[in-house]
């Protein structure tokens, strides 16, 4: 794996029947939830084992190449494991077994008010699912905004990372409804806008981005901007977000190697 930039544009969570091993599901924040990428409603775990499992199982084939727990509040030193397998509930072969990963270290990341942990790998074609955390969470209890799991792509070449621009932003405390009125903003208080500049990209990902700009009206990526990167890197800039404005291409004088730059703002 290069230390390009992985995008993921789709989600299949969604074709999943998800279950727990291990703790009880809160009522009012089931673990459906984690097919909703809406901050302030996480799916819940409560339990006393020192090991949960949430499982998955699909009625089809699912082609897949990226996971990603998004917002979750493990803490440091829980282990978290991930494996995919070819048949329905666990079964036939075990075609990825990411190991132990520690869940705010390695591909684990830490911002704001919640932790990502994601972890990228060769495309395999699946029916189920199971991550496996071991270690007694804080208070008992397990809340993670949303998962995805999706064929993410990657491109070609990196992005200049002289040229990188990177910033926090406070959300603002209240939201302002269609009748004037002001209600509490409750979900996460800092976010993080990015942006990406390529000096020159090859067909293929120049086709690439030119899809996404056609599909990212109002759409939610997931990006890893360093898939090899340092722990620091990975902890900044991955993470949930939405494209702002238009690709823009900028004259260079290579002809169709113009240089491209995307912007980026958490979601």
């Amino acid at each position: 794996m290069s230390n390009c930039p992985v995008i993921a544009g789709t989600n299949s969570v969604g074709l999943f029947s998800l279950s727990v091993v291990g703790g009880n599901i809160t009522s009012t924040l089931p673990l459906d939830n984690l097919k909703n990428p809406w901050r302030g409603r996480p799916a819940r775990i409560t339990t006393t084992a020192t090991t949960v499992e949430i499982k998955g199982t699909s009625p089809s084939a699912i082609t897949c190449s990226l996971l990603a727990l998004v917002g979750h509040d493990l803490g440091y030193y829980r282990q978290i494991t991930v494996k995919l397998y070819s048949g329905q509930n666990q079964t036939g072969t075990l075609l990825y077994n990411s190991g132990a990963m520690q869940s705010n270290r390695g591909d684990g990341t830490s911002i704001g008010d919640a932790s990502d942990l994601w972890v990228y790998f060769p495309a395999v074609t699946c029916f189920s699912f199971t991550i496996t955390i071991t270690g007694v969470p804080v208070g008992g209890l397990i809340n993670i905004q949303h998962m995805i799991l999706d064929n993410a792509l990657q491109l070609a070449r990196g992005f200049d990372s002289r040229a990188l621009s990177f910033r926090f932003f406070e959300r603002a405390k209240l939201l302002t409804t269609s009748a004037g009125s002001g209600i509490p903003e409750n979900g996460q208080k800092r976010i993080r806008e990015f942006t990406w500049t390529f000096p020159a990209l090859d067909a293929t990902d120049r086709m690439l981005l030119e899809m996404l700009e056609v599909a990212s009206t109002g759409q939610l990526f997931y990006v890893v901007s360093f898939p090899e990167g340092s722990s620091r890197e990975k902890l900044l800039l991955a993470m949930m977000c939405r494209l702002q404005g238009d690709v823009v291409y900028h004259s260079t004088g290579r002809g169709a190697n113009n240089a491209v730059t995307l912007a980026f703002r958490e979601a």
